[in-house]
């Protein structure tokens, strides 16, 4: 089943039948650099590794026709093909084999979030929205964040699964 998503960064069609499918608890949320009612980005873990995550459907927000939703130009064909790989609360993320360096840097932006601004979304550590830095703390990540972080192609990121949650 070849699929395309505009809105995800896989600007070729992707044969969602290619790589395993997980599903929920079968992967480990390490962290969420992106939250929209639920991880759209991040970082996880599967069979061992640590892996690159990243939002490509969920039923709810690709609705063509939705007046407020962008995702709206996504054909109804492929909306009702990945429809029926969700149960009716799931979306898909696509799990991405980032090499090394790669999740270092990742580790090290995490490091620099917990330090200067607090948990993130989902936090799996359970630590509490209160526990979060002064406001005043947040410039220290967010300023050398949107200077330095790098933006990876995620076309060229192999694709090893994907994850129904």
């Amino acid at each position: 089943m070849f699929v395309v998503n505009a809105f995800h960064p896989l600007s070729r069609p992707f044969d969602l039948s290619s790589v395993p499918r997980v599903r929920g608890r079968e992967v480990t949320l390490l962290w969420a650099d992106d939250w929209w009612d639920g991880p759209r980005a991040g970082i996880c873990s599967w069979k061992g590794s640590k892996l690159w995550f990243e939002f490509y459907f969920d039923r709810f927000l690709d609705v063509p026709g939705e007046e407020d939703d962008a995702r709206a130009e996504i054909p109804v064909e492929y909306t009702a093909v990945l429809s029926q790989l969700l149960d009716s609360d799931s979306r898909i993320l696509l799990l991405h084999a980032i090499n090394p360096a790669q999740l270092a840097e990742e580790e090290r932006w995490h490091r620099l979030f917990l330090e200067n601004v607090g948990p993130r979304w989902g936090d799996p550590t359970g630590l509490a929205e209160h526990q979060r830095q002064p406001q005043s703390r947040w410039p220290v990540f967010y300023d050398r964040y949107h200077a330095e972080k790098p933006t990876w192609d995620l076309a060229s990121i192999p694709v090893v699964a994907v994850w129904i949650l």
